[in-house]
């Protein structure tokens, strides 16, 4: 699209002397002669750039008689932007389509002088330049409608409220580009400099423009409070839609970004509008009469302020519409949530019911099986519940079961899962384990319930249970995660009737499972801190390890740590997704190695800065000295690859 609009011949481009003028002007050896030497050469631009500084625009006690001297007082930039200025009726001949809108050089000119005036009061150290980019902010406009005034006054057709926001979009979306960036192009192309010309490309958005120098990012916002304001009296003359917001914008930026407050920015905008009328006659372009700025800037407050009451009482019956709306939907919102958690869990206990319990292992199964991980599974039922029942009453067992339920919770992670299975039974899943680790925790649950006494109403029970403990690796494990339960229910009556009270242990695993198991646990961060004698764990799982609800998958893990490139994963997984097989069969294919494997479950199953994290908060070891554990550990692990 700016190929074809350099190559247009009807696009808007200065007079062949205002190019001279601008190229002369960008030299670092010019001098005064130099350029008054260029403008002498068109008498009609040597005439009109006098005019206009002997005018009202820049109240000089003396009138100046040569071109020289009026470069000399003004400097360069001056008398540059009012080259480009004084040329627009040529440009504007050169044109074979009317101006996008009636009121399009109206407010050209308006804003030029507005941010000019702005520039002044504020201190600027340029303000013929923010003449010259606002009078050309919107040129883009012009060139856009060159190429194809047809698909643009589609666009122009808007209503002025959905134009103030979206024309950029809308623009982009017909043309490939918006007028703010057609400006700049084809300001940057007659040699105005990149302060001027990025100003322009952000006047819309002085927020995108962050990045850039300080000066570009104030220009661009000047440039887009000018603009606001020189569009105000076609708002009010047509009574649009969104004439009431563009004056809030007004107001607001006045008083935030110039410390102008209402009063301030009225008294500011009186003298305007004959300026503005001078610098258009000036300009030789016929845009009729300008309205006092200040005058429509203090009716439209009056006018903002009438339909601000009015609305008031709308507005506070909405808000309350909007209030009990808000009340009901949270109402029922908390009866869904309410709903749900009777669903799944049982109202006795809170824990999990059979139902969501078989579900939920179903669900860790599958994962466990894809992750590589270790699942363990404890099947626990109370010894002689009955009796406690027959002898002191059912509330008393109730209170026996909600005891139970309450350790059996102390006792696990945040993301394993405790469910009372049926009557007198419960289940404890616990995903991302080890065998010590299972058996560990196992025993030390057996041994708190044998010191647990439950006494009320001068009822008075020691808690007994049978404890079956199954663990397996998915991954290997031939059977089905029911087949699982069921090996957890066996190993429970095994303990049941060789005499109660005790713990059944049984491992699913092969012997190859356990090799793997242990080429994995070599390399995890807790071994490799215990093996050099700084932390000694008390065993290998619960407590070390997270839940692995949490885990970072393997393909991102491998890819942080560089053992895999972006264009190498996505292949793999889109192979997963294709054929279902688990990761590590796809990327044993694909370059890893075993060992690779054995590094990412270990860094998956103990992430070590989460281990060290513990470690440093718990006063174990001081922070400094952690951080060199962590980075011997990590080139460590690095030899184990070779």
């Amino acid at each position: 699209m700016l190929a074809r609009m350099a190559d247009n011949p009807h696009l808007p481009s200065p007079p062949n002397i205002v190019l001279q003028v601008l190229e002369r002007a960008s030299r670092l050896d010019c001098s005064p002669s130099d350029l008054a030497a260029v403008i002498h050469r068109d008498p009609a631009m040597c005439g009109k750039i006098l005019k206009t500084i002997n005018s009202a625009l820049y109240g000089l006690p003396r009138a100046i008689s040569s071109i020289e001297r009026a470069i000399a007082l003004l400097g360069f930039k001056p008398v540059r932007s009012l080259a480009i200025g004084l040329s627009l009726p040529a440009m504007q001949r050169q044109m074979t389509c009317p101006p996008p809108s009636a009121t399009f050089w109206k407010e050209s000119v308006a804003g030029a002088i507005i941010a000019q005036e702005l520039a002044t009061h504020l201190g600027r150290p340029s303000p013929d330049d923010e003449l010259v980019a606002g009078l050309l902010r919107d040129l883009g406009m012009l060139a856009l409608q060159q190429i194809d005034a047809a698909a643009y006054a589609q666009i122009l057709d808007r209503p002025l409220a959905e134009l103030s926001r979206e024309q950029c979009r809308l623009e982009e979306e017909a043309f490939g580009i918006h007028h703010a960036d057609a400006s700049a192009f084809l300001l940057g192309r007659w040699r105005l400099p990149e302060d001027i010309t990025e100003a322009i490309r952000y006047h819309h958005s002085p927020e995108l423009a962050a990045d850039l120098p300080h000066p570009v990012v104030e220009r661009a916002r000047l440039l887009a409070f000018a603009g606001q304001i020189a569009r105000l009296p076609s708002c009010q003359d047509e009574r649009r839609e969104g004439d009431a917001e563009l004056l809030r914008d007004i107001l607001v930026s006045a008083r935030e970004q110039y410390g102008l407050n209402d009063a301030d920015l009225t008294a500011f905008l009186e003298p305007a509008a004959k300026k503005i009328e001078e610098f258009a006659e000036l300009m030789d372009i016929n845009v009729g009469s300008f309205e006092n700025y200040g005058r429509i800037i203090a009716l439209a407050s009056e006018e903002l302020v009438k339909l601000t009451v009015e609305t008031s009482a709308d507005k506070l019956r909405i808000l309350e519409l909007k209030r009990q709306a808000e009340q009901e939907t949270q109402h029922w919102r908390d009866q869904v949530r309410r709903l749900r958690h009777e669903s799944r869990r049982d109202p006795l206990t809170d824990a999990f019911n059979r139902g969501c319990f078989e579900q939920e292992l179903i669900v860790q199964f599958r994962r466990a099986r894809r992750r590589g991980t270790v699942l363990g599974l404890v099947f626990l039922d109370l010894d002689d519940f009955k009796g406690i029942n027959d002898r002191s009453g059912h509330l008393f067992g109730d209170r026996v079961l909600r005891e139970t339920a309450d350790r059996l919770f102390a006792a696990v992670r945040e993301g394993d899962i405790v469910a009372r299975y049926g009557g007198d039974e419960f289940c404890v899943l616990i995903e991302n384990t080890s065998p010590n680790g299972l058996r560990a925790m196992t025993e030390r649950l057996w041994q708190d319930f044998n010191r647990r006494t439950i006494g009320e109403g001068g009822h008075l029970t020691v808690l007994r249970a049978s404890l079956g403990a199954v663990v397996c690796l998915p991954r290997t494990y031939p059977l089905s995660a029911k087949e699982f339960l069921a090996e957890a229910d066996r190993a429970m009556y095994a303990a049941k009737t060789t005499g109660k009270n005790q713990v059944s242990f049984v491992s699913l695993l092969t012997a190859a499972d356990e090799r793997f198991l242990a080429a994995v646990e070599k390399r995890l961060f807790s071994v490799w801190l215990s093996e050099r004698g700084i932390w000694e764990p008390q065993h290998l799982g619960i407590g070390v390890r997270r839940s692995a609800a949490n885990f970072e998958s393997p393909g991102r893990l491998a890819l942080r740590l560089g053992w895999l490139t972006p264009s190498q994963l996505r292949p793999i997984l889109r192979e997963r997704r294709a054929s279902r097989r688990r990761f590590d069969q796809i990327v044993l294919e694909r370059g890893l190695t075993d060992k690779h494997l054995y590094a990412l479950l270990a860094l998956q199953l103990e992430p070590p800065e989460e281990l060290a994290a513990q470690l440093v908060t718990q006063e174990v070891v001081e922070e400094a000295a952690m951080h060199v554990h962590l980075r011997a550990f990590h080139q460590w692990l690095q030899t184990t690859l070779a």
